[in-house]
């Protein structure tokens, strides 16, 4: 039996419809699906905050986005994906920033984008809004649901099971690039504190901003939000480098740390050298595409995206 069930793993995946082969499958999961296929999901789905916004994602039709906002306004899925994808020019976005907040205090992004918003006009009061969260230890961006909705979409148009769960692996965490201009704005800030003499104040306002970038540098983040860390982490080295002594914050040399940086930032464009399709495209058999799911799960997308560049360089 153990036998048997070796060799069904290493079989080519079979796709549910006899005409389509896996690489007409990964070519749709690349396509954004509209129409008839979005509204029967949706209405299997109660159109609930869930499927609305997770259609939303794949769509990037705002009508459903408008719907969620109107009728679970409450729901922090609903609020993060505001918030993380609509305009800060939005009328109503410092409203839903601030309901995000309200609902789920404990989530440091909730506050992160909360204090974005402040860090132009008022960055004393974001610096104290980000020193506050600095030990929370919540920070997502509740994308998990929306990566089982997606798969479950896939699955309802006939994708196979284990297609449809690694091609719902492959949408990126949202933008958050407003974080990197609210720690431009405050890095400045510490800059011309540091200028009229508050010493004290410009370290503050750098060791809380280096925080911010250093939880998106974890092992375990995901490629996109390492993107987002590191700059983060370098635009507050930036106006320590001619520092005689290594500040209060750090555990090393500026020199040091930016090596480091740099470091990091050379393995992730390697991990990103190939796209999305390629690397499907190297999980051709149902043993490859769980192993695929288990490292995602329990090492994070850096460390499965490297597994998967060794298995495309070893492929004749």
């Amino acid at each position: 039996m153990g036998a048997r069930k070796s060799a069904e793993l290493n079989e080519p995946i079979k796709p549910a419809v006899a005409d389509k082969t896996l690489e007409d499958w990964l070519v749709m999961a690349m396509q954004r699906q509209t129409g008839a296929q979005v509204d029967a999901f949706l209405e299997s789905r109660g159109r609930d905050a869930e499927s609305l916004v997770s259609m939303f994602k794949l769509t990037s039709d705002h009508a459903l986005l408008k719907e969620a906002m109107r009728d679970y306004p409450d729901d922090v899925l609903v609020q993060s994906t505001v918030v993380l994808h609509e305009s800060e020019s939005e009328p109503e976005f410092s409203k839903w920033a601030a309901r995000w907040v309200e609902f789920d205090p404990d989530n440091a992004l909730a506050h992160y984008m909360s204090a974005s918003l402040k860090a132009k006009d008022d960055p004393a009061g974001a610096v104290e809004d980000l020193v506050a969260v600095m030990s929370l230890h919540g920070n997502h961006d509740h994308g998990g649901a929306f990566m089982i909705n997606q798969s479950a979409f896939y699955e309802s148009i006939g994708m196979p099971a284990p297609v449809a769960q690694a091609a719902a692996t492959q949408v990126g965490t949202p933008a958050i690039g407003s974080l990197r201009k609210s720690a431009r704005a405050l890095a400045t800030y510490a800059s011309d504190q540091r200028e009229a003499g508050g010493q004290e104040a410009a370290d503050r306002a750098s060791a809380a901003v280096l925080a911010m970038g250093q939880r998106y540098t974890q092992e375990h983040g995901t490629i996109l939000e390492n993107l987002v860390g590191v700059p983060i982490e370098k635009i507050v080295l930036k106006d320590y480098e001619e520092a005689d002594e290594i500040p209060a914050f750090l555990d090393r040399s500026v020199g040091d740390y930016r090596e480091s940086l740099d470091a990091s930032m050379a393995d992730l464009r390697g991990l990103m050298k190939n796209n999305a399709f390629e690397k499907m495209q190297a999980l051709s058999n149902q043993s490859d595409l769980q192993e695929y799911l288990r490292r995602l799960s329990q090492l994070g997308e850096a460390s499965v995206q490297q597994w998967v560049n060794q298995k495309m360089n070893a492929s004749p």
